[in-house]
């Protein structure tokens, strides 16, 4: 049976709506920076900037194929645009190229809680626990994934540790 995710409903899009993915975008970097503001899932404006920045990462990740950051950015936004297929294969090619790296297995644990399979959210997510760079975003998704399976006490100690390790978590959790 698989578990209900905070809304009530079996699948896991309102837990992944608010998780964290890894992203590298620096937007000083591109000749053209595109701005996504949070909370705007549904709206149509965010919509078409998700849908460019998908069209400028596809042409990155053409041109130069090893760009590993692109690739999980990539992944990011077709997560946010709900195409979680697509997601994963990007995201598995990149975990492929950077085995070490927990960006794309933070990520592939967002999409494997967006499809509502919460042991491999559960594996992916933790996994990433050690990684120097994700560990605390991954420790967040955790918590939001024991919350949904219903382990309300392991969600509870997580979100303590949580909030002992990131000062601006508070902000984060409730979305300001």
């Amino acid at each position: 049976a698989r578990a209900r995710g905070i809304d009530g409903g079996e699948r896991g899009g309102s837990v992944a709506a608010v998780m964290r993915m890894a992203s590298s975008v620096a937007p000083a970097t591109r000749a053209r920076a595109i701005v996504l503001r949070g909370g705007e899932g549904g709206d149509g404006d965010a919509t078409q900037f998700l849908r460019e920045a998908e069209s400028e990462l596809e042409r990155v990740t053409v041109r130069d194929p090893g760009f590993f950051e692109a690739h999980v950015n990539l992944g990011a936004v077709l997560i946010a645009l709900g195409d979680t297929e697509r997601a994963k294969r990007v995201l598995e090619a990149a975990q492929k190229r950077e085995p070490r790296s927990g960006a794309a297995r933070l990520n592939l644990g967002v999409v494997a809680a967006r499809e509502g399979q919460w042991s491999r959210a559960h594996a992916l997510t933790r996994e990433t626990l050690a990684d120097r760079d994700h560990g605390v975003a991954a420790l967040f998704n955790l918590a939001l994934i024991e919350e949904a399976r219903g382990r309300r006490n392991e969600a509870r100690r997580l979100w303590e540790q949580y909030l002992a390790l990131d000062e601006l978590a508070g902000t984060h959790a409730n979305g300001t």
